[in-house]
This record gives structure tokens, C-alpha cells and sequence, in this order.
């Protein structure tokens, strides 16, 4: 897993952003963050290792995740005792791989195994919606053959954990124009976790959304 600053200037508070699958450090970079945070993205994940060093001396440690990331981070701090403030999960539920509450297993397969460029391109303009052109437009050098390794990661990783991870988050937030996890099965996923949840008019990737829930941390 990639973890790189965006923020770094001696905060003691630590935003952690866990992108979701495909994502890259521009992405993030025009988010407005709240002022008090160092900021990190944690992403691509062909390899789950963590450096949790990377952690040591922040006085508390926020996080937000988006889609693939909400799963990652969740099991990335499995059980783990850290200084938590506040947890938001936006796109995304704890079952990534699920027929009622997460992707759909047959679609999370058949996108894995017929992934190509053309096959890239779609999930984006599906995932994007007003915002691919600012999405394509922030210089991502990461090719379709990489993507699939990381997809491939994803649900091998998925698979061998078996279970649900002990992790609770503060808010679950749900975009009703979500093409990716389907809304029905994010709203069954939360509800059943007991988890508080906001519903937006949004895309899976949607940037108006994104702010305004990271402005909230």
C-alpha cells in the first residue's frame, strides 16, 4: 500500500484518506481539508502492508474512506486501539465483494476478468458522471494492466480475511446516483451495522460530496 503525505507540516492531528480502487495522489490534492491536519493518502492496494510508524506521535487520527477503501481501511485497523476522532466511510460498506451489500460477486468477477483499457474507460464515465473530465484531467499515469493487479489484490485479500472487520465508523455516507455499489445494497449494509448514514445526490465519485464530508472531519 502506498502512503503518501499531501499535508505535512508537523500537525498533531493526522487525516488518513484511504482512496478507493485505481486511485492516485492528484486526485486529492485540490480537497479542501480542514486546517489542524497533517493529510495522507493511503492507496493501491496490491500489497496490504502498513507502515504504522508513520502514525507514531499524532495526538489524534482521523479518517475518511471512499469505496475499496472503506473495506482496506477497516481491515488495515482491525482491533487496533489508535487515538480516533472522527471515522467516514462515503461509497463503500465492509462487505466489498457481496450480492446484498456490497458489488455484486458476478460483476466484481466479470470487471476483473475482461478488464482492458475500453473496459477502464466505461467504469470511469459510470463512476464520474459532470466530474470525469476533472477526473481524467489530474494526469493519471496508472495503466489498465496495473488496475487489474490491484482488483486481483483486492478480492484475494477480501477472500482470505473471511469476516467482517471489528471496526465501527462514526458516519456512512450513501450517493443515490451511485453506479458502483448499488445504493440498495450500501443502504441494507449500514442499516444492518447500525451505523448512522447520510444520503447525497451524488455520483460514486462525486467532488462536491467529497468536500463537504471531509470538511467535516
Amino acid at each position: 500500500m502506498k502512503q503518501e503525505h499531501i499535508i505535512r507540516n508537523g500537525h498533531d492531528s493526522l487525516l488518513l484518506i484511504f482512496g478507493g480502487w485505481g486511485t492516485w495522489k492528484e486526485l486529492f490534492s485540490e480537497c479542501r481539508f480542514p486546517e489542524g491536519n497533517d493529510v495522507m493518502l493511503c492507496c493501491d492496494y496490491r500489497s496490504y502492508d502498513f507502515d504504522f510508524s508513520q502514525m507514531e506521535g499524532y495526538r489524534q487520527v482521523n479518517l475518511w474512506a471512499w469505496s475499496m477503501g472503506v473495506w482496506s481501511a477497516a481491515a488495515t485497523f482491525d482491533g487496533k486501539s489508535l487515538p480516533w476522532g472522527r471515522r467516514i466511510a462515503v461509497n463503500g460498506t465492509m462487505y466489498p465483494v457481496d450480492d446484498l451489500r456490497g458489488i455484486p460477486v458476478k460483476i466484481f468477477e466479470g470487471t476483473l476478468e475482461r478488464m482492458s483499457q475500453p473496459v477502464l474507460d466505461k467504469f470511469r464515465r459510470r463512476m464520474c458522471g459532470s466530474d470525469l473530465d476533472y477526473y481524467l484531467s489530474r494526469n493519471c499515469d496508472r495503466t489498465a494492466d496495473e488496475l487489474k493487479d490491484e482488483l486481483a489484490s483486492i478480492l484475494s485479500a477480501v477472500k482470505a480475511y473471511g469476516r467482517v472487520p471489528d471496526f465501527v465508523w462514526d458516519l456512512a455516507a450513501v450517493g443515490t446516483d451511485d453506479l458502483i455499489f448499488p445504493v440498495a445494497n450500501q443502504r441494507r449494509a449500514w442499516s444492518e451495522s447500525g451505523t448512522e448514514t447520510k444520503e447525497a445526490e451524488a455520483t460514486h465519485y462525486d467532488r462536491k460530496l467529497f468536500d463537504t464530508l471531509i470538511s467535516q472531519i
